[in-house]
């Protein structure tokens, strides 16, 4: 077996989203819970996936009143959430972060259709 190969092991997974949540719940990698989910889910549906962390906070606490988190708490399943390939840092932006399987659009494309519309 070569190390190449073994190296691929856990990686191809690919783009989870067309799985039902009853599969993903059964892959570690994939299976979130409490303040992990909660961001991936204002990520995704409030914050059009992609957002800085302060978005993240206040997304968090207008769906789920989320109030008695600090910043660290946020960084850190923002973290956890990248290492699970989940969501991804943009390049050149400080604390922006990216869902990672968006389709059709690059962060950069994101990035200045927001400028567009925030008049930036």
């Amino acid at each position: 077996m070569t190390t190449d190969l073994l190296n691929k092991v856990g990686t191809r997974l690919g783009n989870i989203d067309d799985l039902p949540e009853t599969v993903k719940k059964q892959i570690p990698e994939f299976a979130l819970g409490g303040l992990d989910e909660q961001v991936y889910i204002v990520l995704k549906d409030d914050l059009e996936g992609i957002a800085n962390l302060s978005e993240i906070i206040v997304a968090l606490y207008q769906r789920f009143k989320v109030a008695d988190k600090t910043r660290q708490d946020v960084t850190e399943a923002v973290y956890r959430l990248i290492r699970k390939k989940v969501v991804e840092s943009v390049k050149g932006r400080k604390a922006v972060y990216k869902i990672s399987s968006l389709k059709g659009k690059s962060a950069p494309d994101l990035l200045e259709t927001r400028s567009d519309e925030e008049g930036l």
